[in-house]
């Protein structure tokens, strides 16, 4: 019989699309195929809290022994229509995972497209 472990096999590449809001003083990070959301004071902090959520969210779920992202709904359709409504941002394309994450589970890279609204 398989481990567990052996059971789940993530995508190896992993696009998600992010959009960025202004609400007030803060700024939101809004992935779309995923309903995971991070805030802070500035577009880069929103950036980078964003990316520590998304890559809490794939620990957790390995932790539990779910495949990442299993449960968790896209965002709604009105985030949809603002990122194709923003305008493009020039970021880094891809979000580390930690070294720590088991190699069953490995997702080689993440890359993200990136618009503000």
């Amino acid at each position: 019989m398989a481990r567990k472990s052996q059971e789940i096999r993530p995508p190896k590449n992993l696009l998600v699309r992010v959009l960025f809001l202004k609400e007030g003083d803060a700024w939101v990070a809004q992935c779309l195929e995923y309903d995971i959301a991070a805030q802070a004071k500035t577009l880069p902090e929103a950036e980078q809290a964003f990316e520590r959520t998304l890559v809490g969210q794939i620990m957790l779920d390995l932790r539990r022994g779910k495949e990442p992202f299993s449960g968790t709904k896209p965002a709604p359709r009105m985030y949809w229509r603002k990122f194709n409504e923003g305008l493009g941002l020039r970021m880094e394309p891809t979000i580390e995972l930690p070294k720590q994450t088991p190699p069953a589970f490995m997702i080689e890279e993440i890359r993200k497209e990136a618009r503000v609204a």
